[in-house]
């Protein structure tokens, strides 16, 4: 980011904090300004304005099903929040992110805008036509098709052969929106990581670690073609073990760049891990 556009952007921070009436210790900031998803959404678009909101627990509770939407996932207790809101006007990005007031670990950070994100919270602002004579290529099906899916946090809460996906249950054959008539597909061969322990793995489907003394396992999974259009996701399955004995099981999807949501354990309080995508090699034909 240019020394000129990072002025501009903590100048519209502050303008923004002044208008709400609400400013918040330097602490709240930096840790949402220097999460790695946030800095790279700021250098890619230096003139976006950042909004910081603070809930209560009561508050937060009240807006449970709403945060449930953006982080895929129902919080485990009733907590303090803060929201940052990043947005960009002229390419009609965003990213979202809830901080855990206590303990200062970030909930979830998503990027919405070019069919990243919740359906609901995407706007669709083209009207379209009441007939169409033939699909054009590498056209998604129209939102309108997306399905309300069962909310969950392991597989033992989904039924009908389906698995607990980013919070819903649903199946991996489903993580893409279909797109018809698309060109060319792609998958992804290999995987690079960057954990919260401080590792680095690059990794093919099948591949996983363990952290934690084994307490915490996670694999990469293999996921149907996409369409190159398409941004690729990656999944990875966790088990969460005690004595070897896995005691929860359930999926996550990331982008590139994209760091998971902190993942904790049942039963061991000191468990709380991170991966990031830091790259996808990817093959198309």
């Amino acid at each position: 980011m240019k020394r000129g556009q990072g002025i501009i952007s903590i100048f519209l921070l502050v303008i923004l904090l002044s208008i709400t009436g609400c400013f918040f210790s330097p602490s709240i900031e930096t840790l949402f300004l220097t999460n790695s998803q946030v800095e790279e959404f700021l250098a890619q678009y230096p003139n976006a304005e950042v909004k910081i909101v603070h809930y209560t627990a009561e508050e937060s509770s009240q807006l449970a099903t709403e945060i449930a939407d953006v982080c895929k996932k129902q919080l485990s207790s009733q907590k303090e929040l803060y929201k940052a809101e990043i947005s960009d006007q002229a390419s009609g990005l965003r990213v979202v992110a809830y901080l855990d007031a206590d303990e200062k670990v970030m909930e979830c950070v998503r990027k919405f805008g070019k069919g990243e994100g919740p359906v609901s919270i995407i706007e669709v602002k083209e009207e379209q036509p009441e007939q169409q004579e033939a699909a054009l290529p590498n056209q998604a099906l129209p939102p309108e098709q997306v399905i309300q899916k069962p909310s969950c946090t392991t597989n033992t809460n989904c039924t009908g052969g389906k698995i607990c996906i980013d919070g819903s249950c649903s199946a991996l054959a489903e993580v893409y929106t279909p797109v018809t008539n698309c060109a060319k597909t792609c998958n992804y061969n290999s995987v690079s990581f960057s954990t919260s322990d401080g590792e680095s793995y690059t990794l093919k489907k099948g591949e996983g670690a363990y952290t934690y003394a084994g307490a915490l396992e996670w694999k990469v999974k293999a996921l149907p073609n996409y369409c190159d259009t398409q941004e690729p996701k990656v999944a990875l399955l966790l088990l969460k073990k005690n004595a070897g004995k896995v005691l929860e099981e359930t999926y996550i999807t990331l982008g590139l760049l994209e760091t998971s949501e902190v993942i904790t354990h049942p039963t061991i309080k000191r468990v709380k891990f991170t991966a990031m995508v830091k790259a996808i090699e990817e093959v198309c034909s």
